[in-house]
């Protein structure tokens, strides 16, 4: 059934645009899961592996820059490297669902506020 772009309020212009992103937000969840889980459960390793690379070499660059001494411990190696792996987990990519849900609502209404403006000053040219 096809409305017209004027019959549309706010509330269902907001509930369009949060359905679409809790679509996306939910085949990202199934992507994610599938990947890690299932597909190739060693990826979240290799993805640890190389942020504790990345960490090593900024501090490295940041050493140089500023000529300090930066210590990055093997303990701090470590953590980053079990957060990140953490991330991956079942319970990780779960959590990063609801925190993208809240996102998602305020990013509908702000997807939304141009359209009703755009909407009033259509009508009022009219």
């Amino acid at each position: 059934i096809f409305i017209r772009y004027k019959d549309y309020n706010f509330s269902n212009l907001y509930l369009i645009a949060y359905s679409v992103l809790l679509i996306d937000s939910l085949s990202t969840l199934g992507i994610n899961l599938s990947i890690h889980q299932l597909i190739s459960p060693t990826y979240k390793y290799e993805l640890a592996d190389k942020d504790v690379d990345e960490m090593t070499e900024r501090a490295e660059m940041l050493e140089k820059r500023r000529n300090v001494k930066m210590i990055v411990s093997d303990k701090d190696k470590e953590d980053l490297r079990s957060n990140v792996v953490t991330s991956y987990q079942i319970e990780g990519l779960v959590k990063s669902f609801f925190f993208e849900l809240i996102f998602n609502l305020l990013f509908a209404l702000l997807f939304i506020i141009p359209l009703l403006s755009m909407r009033e000053k259509l009508d009022t040219q009219r």
